[in-house]
């Protein structure tokens, strides 16, 4: 069977108010951090990035979009070992996750937001 579609294009603002970045670790593709904020830029958006270590050249990529104004960097240390031998931060690059995404929905004060890696597009 043969079928046929017509499509056309149709534009589109998602107005999202805020896009939530989940805490950076180890972070260093600076080129890819570029790429996310300029294609993301088109929603006119507002960006909180949670940040634990990266590289200079990430950390200057951020503060060139913290001076335009685009950035919120949120600092996202890690936790203080106890005395009693177990180490809080254990499983804290596959867990902090979900404490950055409730700790942004609780920052977000427009009508609409988003959760992405830095990867991840639309």
């Amino acid at each position: 069977k043969h079928l046929s579609l017509k499509l056309r294009f149709v534009g589109m603002n998602l107005n999202v108010s805020k896009v939530c970045v989940p805490p950076l670790y180890w972070y260093h593709d600076w080129s890819k951090m570029v790429l996310f904020f300029e294609l993301w830029r088109k929603h006119s958006p507002t960006f909180i990035v949670y940040a634990n270590s990266y590289s200079k050249d990430v950390g200057k990529v951020l503060e060139y979009y913290k001076e335009q104004g685009l950035v919120q960097i949120v600092n996202w240390p890690m936790l203080e070992s106890s005395n009693d031998g177990e180490d809080p931060n254990a499983s804290i690059y596959r867990l902090s996750h979900s404490l950055a995404h409730n700790d942004c929905v609780m920052r977000m004060n427009g009508e609409y937001g988003v959760l992405l890696d830095i990867d991840e597009y639309i």
